[in-house]
């Protein structure tokens, strides 16, 4: 009977310790989805002329140098926390993709091959700027033209 005592009391403590660690990581994804960020769109046919561009608010101004020919339809800014970075290019395009949380939504930002490899990483604070894109998955995501992160600022050219 006395060897019976300890199991349970081993037992207990395994199921403490495994409540803990569930109450922690549901603590740590509440954190990352309450974070704060920004999201904004801004429609291309108003950033063609350059009457419109200094109408336009300021966080677009890198979709303006290809807003007249573009085949996108809306400018796009994303401000988040990085919860996913693709570390090497899986279908050989040279893009890469972070995803984002930002007012409680999940974004994805499409990095074009002409940014730095060395890129944000999982906790980092990103403001991304770009065109409004469908995935190869059907989601919505940032062709993004410009990332800033720690102080850094990478541009590229949207892919699209």
């Amino acid at each position: 009977m006395s060897a019976a005592a300890p199991t349970r009391s081993r037992r207990g403590r395994r199921v403490a310790a495994g409540l803990a660690v569930v109450l922690v990581l549901l603590a740590a994804v509440a954190a990352v989805a309450a974070a704060p960020g920004e999201l904004d769109s801004f429609p291309r046919a108003r950033l063609v002329s350059h009457a419109q561009q200094d109408r336009a608010p300021r966080w677009t101004r890198p979709c303006w140098a290809v807003a007249r020919w573009s085949g996108y339809t809306t400018c796009l800014h994303v401000a988040g926390r990085v919860v996913w970075r693709q570390g090497h290019d899986g279908d050989g395009d040279g893009d890469r993709h972070l995803f984002v949380v930002s007012r409680f939504h999940m974004h994805v930002v499409k990095l074009p091959r002409e940014l730095p490899t060395g890129l944000p990483t999982v906790g980092d604070h990103v403001d991304a700027v770009g065109w409004m894109a469908r995935g190869g998955h059907g989601r919505t995501e940032l062709d993004a033209v410009q990332l800033r992160w720690s102080g850094r600022l990478a541009r590229g050219r949207a892919s699209g």
